[in-house]
């Protein structure tokens, strides 16, 4: 029998013998004991502890190639409505739960950036501006932030 094997039973053993558990307490038990030891014994941190550190800050499960479910720990490209459903949410519930704002894009980086440049491309917001003036539909106003509420008082100013 392997070290890590052996070191698995022993310390689901010394966990049986103190608390009161049933076979599949046990089974789950050996699953997550053994994942934690090669977690150890290999440098890497066990998906449960991965998805802990991202819970804190979610931001950072969107990278540059890829964006991480926070919910199960797998790598997308674009989090799908279909895939959020399997967890029982929507992308605002998902965004919500894990202190998202609501306009944050559920994919990579670079999936994004091409998604932004074929917008720009096809100009759909200019045809939804011309969309909103043939049907006499008023934009909503932005927020304006303080950042461009100074850059426009210093152009009143000069």
């Amino acid at each position: 029998m392997s070290d890590l094997v052996s070191q698995t039973a022993l310390i689901v053993a010394s966990q049986a013998s103190a608390q009161e558990m049933d076979a599949g307490d046990i089974v789950d038990s050996i699953r997550v004991v053994h994942a934690a030891l090669m977690a150890c014994e290999t440098g890497r941190e066990t998906q449960e502890a991965f998805l802990e550190r991202l819970g804190e800050t979610p931001m950072a499960s969107i990278k540059k190639d890829e964006i991480i479910c926070l919910e199960c720990g797998q790598p997308f490209k674009l989090l799908a409505n279909r895939h959020l459903a399997l967890h029982g949410l929507t992308p605002s519930q998902y965004k919500a739960k894990w202190r998202m704002r609501k306009g944050t894009p559920l994919s990579c980086i670079d999936l994004t950036k091409k998604r932004r440049a074929y917008a720009k491309k096809a100009e759909m917001g200019w045809a939804l501006e011309r969309y909103r003036k043939v049907n006499g539909i008023k934009a909503k106003p932005k927020a304006v932030t303080t950042a461009a509420k100074k850059k426009h008082a210093k152009k009143k100013h000069a």
